[in-house]
């Protein structure tokens, strides 16, 4: 890891260089984490399937927890009705679409509430 003090003090040229490699090696790392997700899912799903049950296997303790109740909307009219109708909003969470935003904003609606931030990125690639 480099510190920012280090990367202060570095040129533009080896700052382009460092950005590049760490993209590199950050999305090698993330894919190779995809795959250790999928392969830690398939096993949790095989254990589940094989109603292993708590205790020690080994070096291992396992704890089966009993299956816990989880929200599924499955008829989202009705979801909204039921909040437009109690005022429970704190059903759901606190984030916009940003592509329904941006759709409305393209048709020139004004959403109340919404606030337009620009946010600045910068893409290095290395050139070929």
């Amino acid at each position: 890891m480099v510190t920012r003090v280090e990367i202060i003090a570095m040129e533009t040229s080896a700052l382009l260089n460092l950005l590049v490699d760490s993209q590199a090696k950050r999305r090698s790392i993330d894919k190779e984490s995809a795959l250790l997700k999928v392969t830690e899912e398939n096993i949790q799903d095989e254990l589940i399937k094989r109603k292993v049950p708590s205790g020690t296997y080994g070096t291992y303790a396992v704890t089966t927890e009993t299956d816990k109740e989880v929200p599924f909307g499955s008829d989202w009219a009705k979801i909204t009705a039921y909040i437009k109708e109690t005022g429970s909003v704190d059903l759901l969470e606190k984030r916009l679409l940003k592509s329904g935003v941006k759709a409305r904003w393209a048709d020139g609606v004004d959403i109340p509430g919404v606030t337009k931030l620009t946010k600045t990125t910068v893409k290095v690639e290395r050139a070929e």
